[in-house]
């Protein structure tokens, strides 16, 4: 995807029926963890969609709000709810009530009739969210689309943009994005296998991010400090570990299930992020690189020329190099975007360190709290409003707050020559 921010509530419809509209929605699933309801569901003898996407993403059940009508023939929903004698009405329907993301799948394209006077159409302007339009990629999609398009934006739908599901065309692609003035969000290709793993890879591949109205309420369930939490590798399993090295300058080590400090800078430490906008843009791309690889974020900071953060690895600790990939590749984009300088390189490399130790860690934790005071930029910590102080003196334990605040961060060897 480019430059995009996913709206917390998304309406996915298509061009047609069996365009593939479940299998995105399965990518946004795995992805964003949100969410996921399906108004309408027509034929139950075989899996239904709702069905389908909890099996693939392997999510809980709390992620899936039931549909709420269930129809037994696998027809158009005006059809087959003549069958039953249901009369399909439009006040039954309510958004379900959620702070994660909303994954909302219609039924076939939005033309299709839900009774003798509504068409899906309807429903979309009732529920009044945002529209992912998902269409094919072969012959015949540039028309269909188009027509999507002027029908939704005539009624006065918002739309997201377009995803185009199959092998990739890109004449296609660009004839929709000029004559349709709309933005090709994603061009997903067929995948050879469908499972948590594989949705969870193509969303990250395609550049997908959710909105970017990070809060501290967001956060703070998925992130506790507090003594009890901490989880450190022993020293001698860490010196085993070292052998582990990834060709990289400079070197990289992982363990699963430890603290790391990384700190990156830009090329030639240019303040490329010199303003309120694009430092809002770096931090909202920092925290949903953690939370999507599985970091448990712990402290973060970020300036114009360099950042630095503290996070827990999970299991695969591995994934470090693919999430900072991830994170330099996307922020690249939308401040090159931003400043008009395509193919501008931004990022220059990362050091991370492993912190093994206890005093280290909490040391660590409060040179990257109090970091913007080191930089001279703010006289208290919780002023600056691009990294976690504020946060950390607000929800940390008290007592684990003073022990963390009492650590002395002035001779670390820590890049930050910025």
């Amino acid at each position: 995807m480019t430059n995009n921010k996913i709206p917390r509530q998304l309406f996915i419809t298509g061009t047609d029926t069996g365009i593939g509209k479940t299998v995105i929605s399965a990518i946004l699933m795995a992805g964003l963890k949100g969410r996921y309801w399906k108004p309408i569901q027509s034929g139950l003898e075989e899996t239904t969609d709702t069905q389908w996407i909890q099996k693939v993403t392997a999510l809980p059940e709390n992620h899936f709000s039931p549909e709420t009508y269930r129809l037994q023939q696998p027809l158009s929903p005006h059809a087959s709810a003549t069958t039953e004698g249901i009369h399909i009405d439009l006040e039954a329907f309510q958004l379900p009530d959620t702070e994660e993301h909303l994954i909302v799948e219609g039924a076939g394209g939005i033309m299709v009739p839900l009774n003798e006077t509504h068409l899906m159409l309807d429903l979309m302007k009732k529920l009044d969210i945002p529209v992912l339009l998902v269409a094919r990629s072969e012959l015949g999609t540039i028309n269909h689309t188009l027509l999507s398009l002027e029908q939704m934006k005539r009624h006065g739908l918002e739309v997201f943009g377009v995803i185009i599901n199959g092998p990739k065309n890109p004449s296609n692609r660009e004839a929709i994005e000029h004559f349709g003035k709309v933005t090709v969000r994603a061009e997903i290709e067929p995948l050879a296998e469908i499972n948590p793993q594989t949705l969870k890879q193509t969303f990250l591949d395609c550049g997908i991010s959710g909105q970017s109205s990070w809060s501290a309420e967001v956060i703070l369930p998925r992130i506790t400090c507090n003594k009890k939490t901490l989880s450190f590798q022993s020293s001698s399993k860490a010196t085993a570990l070292q052998q582990e090295r990834l060709p990289h300058c400079p070197l990289h080590i992982f363990i699963p299930n430890t603290s790391y400090i990384v700190t990156a800078s830009t090329l030639h430490k240019t303040p490329i992020f010199h303003d309120e906008q694009r430092l809002k843009m770096l931090q909202s791309a920092l925290l949903e690189a953690t939370e999507s690889f599985g970091w448990q974020l712990q402290a973060w900071a970020v300036f114009p020329n360099h950042y630095h953060f503290i996070a827990q690895s999970p299991a695969e600790g591995i994934t470090l190099s693919r999430m900072i990939q991830r994170l330099h590749s996307l922020t690249a984009r939308q401040v090159n975007d931003l400043d008009q300088k395509p193919g501008r390189k931004v990022w220059y490399q990362y050091w991370d360190t492993c912190l093994t130790y206890e005093k280290s860690y909490l040391a660590r934790l409060n040179y990257v709290n109090h970091n913007a005071v080191k930089h001279g930029l703010v006289f208290a910590a919780e002023d600056y409003l691009f990294c976690s102080a504020s946060w950390f003196n607000k929800q940390a334990d008290s007592d684990f707050r003073k022990k963390v605040n009492s650590f002395q961060y002035d001779r670390l060897n820590i890049p930050d020559n910025f």
